[in-house]
């Protein structure tokens, strides 16, 4: 009990949450995998994924599209990285009840608007699901400013942390 709250304390201080928003997950994928199998989605919701998703941040929401017959679409980034927030705004329908993006993308290093999109999604009543495993330790994390519903990472990519280590915000 005291190494893990004291793990959730250095999480919550890294991510200016609260340990109580904190859960130590074994790596980002497992994180993802909690998210996609927590939210009560139905077939044909839609879950938005980018098209330079890790395959453990991608993963969990095919798995859904297989079992329950959850629709996900891809969103083509723009590699210039002018015109991401606005191709994710535009592909977001009736049915979209998910987006789930890299923050920093794993392929190209990329950095995607979180706060904006997450803003987006809150304002349509969409779930925001950010994978943070490349940005966590490389760049400031606040998930107050963000405001996601959801922030999954990684101990063992920029913050050279162990294996078998990731944090999930909710």
């Amino acid at each position: 009990h005291g190494l893990t709250h004291a793990t959730n304390e250095k999480f919550a201080k890294l991510l200016n949450a609260s340990p109580e928003e904190i859960a130590v997950t074994r790596n980002t994928t497992e994180g993802m995998n909690i998210v996609a199998r927590s939210l009560s989605l139905q077939a044909g919701d839609e879950v938005l994924i980018t098209n330079h998703e890790h395959i453990g941040g991608a993963a969990p929401w095919v798995a859904l599209q297989k079992d329950k017959g959850v629709v996900v679409k891809l969103v083509e980034l723009d590699l210039d990285g002018n015109d991401n927030f606005q191709r994710i705004k535009d592909s977001i329908t009736a049915k979209t009840k998910v987006v789930s993006f890299s923050h920093v993308t794993y392929s190209t290093g990329l950095l995607l608007p979180a706060k904006a999109i997450a803003d987006l999604c809150r304002e349509k009543g969409i779930y925001s699901v950010i994978d943070g495993a490349q940005a966590i330790g490389m760049i400031p994390i606040d998930v107050q400013v963000i405001n996601p519903d959801f922030y999954v990472g990684s101990g063992h990519k920029w913050l050279f942390g162990p294996k078998g280590t990731g944090v999930l915000y909710m």
